[in-house]
């Protein structure tokens, strides 16, 4: 009975790796006959990424729960691809800080069991399993920030979403070396003689950056109240990561 019910979860992910690859592949294509190369890029990056969570039970000689591993590769599809060309992050309220509270509980249930991985014959606490969380989580949400600063340098795109501020500081407003200069009440800005028109000063990004890494880390604290919360071991709720069975000597 459980071999069976593993069989159909394990034909429920052949069946969105080929369902998101497929639309990837449409999608690039489409894109390329549009001439916007930086989507066609972007479908080509995600293909890669949807890979990873196979290549890593190939490399790392685990195995990854199969709920676990179509949610990585439904992630790994609805930032890039699902957010910049279907243009989800203009349409969803919210919607690229939604995914990064997903990637915070997602990838702080994978680190919940690092240290078993690491050390399987050895017991460890349940706080040194929330610290092993925190830091994957943490460092994923670092890489995803990473991968997005890449897209906009290299592809021309906006995926560290920019905001709108009416001041800052800078020492380069300072009046002399290590004096720091602050304008406030911005309304206007002018750039090349061309008023931009919208209310304030442009920031590129870095509020958007330094907003997914909270509400990351947000997301990840919240399974390791989850955790603390609970009394029974958890542990398999998140994910089950074992490692490869070996073919009996004959």
């Amino acid at each position: 009975m459980e071999l069976a019910l593993e069989r159909e979860r394990n034909k429920s992910t052949i069946v969105v790796f080929s369902a998101l690859q497929l639309l990837l592949v449409v999608t690039m294509i489409v894109s390329l006959i549009r001439r916007k190369l930086n989507y066609a890029g972007l479908c080509l990056a995600s293909m890669a990424a949807v890979m990873a969570p196979s290549l890593a039970e190939r490399l790392l000689h685990i195995r990854i729960r199969p709920g676990m591993k179509n949610a990585i590769m439904i992630y790994a599809v609805a930032g890039p691809v699902g957010g910049n060309v279907f243009q989800l992050y203009y349409i969803v309220p919210f919607w690229d800080k939604l995914l990064h509270v997903f990637c915070g509980v997602l990838f702080a249930a994978f680190g919940y069991c690092v240290p078993d991985l690491l050390e399987p014959e050895q017991e460890h606490t349940t706080t040194m399993r929330c610290v092993c969380a925190v830091a994957v989580a943490m460092c994923i949400g670092a890489l995803w920030e990473i991968y997005e600063f890449c897209g906009d340098q290299f592809f021309g795109l906006d995926m560290q979403n920019d905001r709108v501020i009416s001041g800052f500081s800078s020492y380069l407003l300072g009046d002399a070396g290590g004096e720091l200069g602050a304008i406030q009440d911005i309304t206007s800005v002018v750039v090349n003689g061309k008023e931009l028109g919208v209310g304030g000063y442009i920031d590129i990004g870095l509020y958007d950056t330094m907003m997914d890494l909270v509400v990351c880390l947000a997301g990840a604290l919240g399974v390791c109240v989850y955790v603390k919360a609970r009394k029974r071991e958890v542990q398999p709720m998140f994910v089950r990561v074992m490692p490869e069975e070996k073919p009996e000597m004959q």
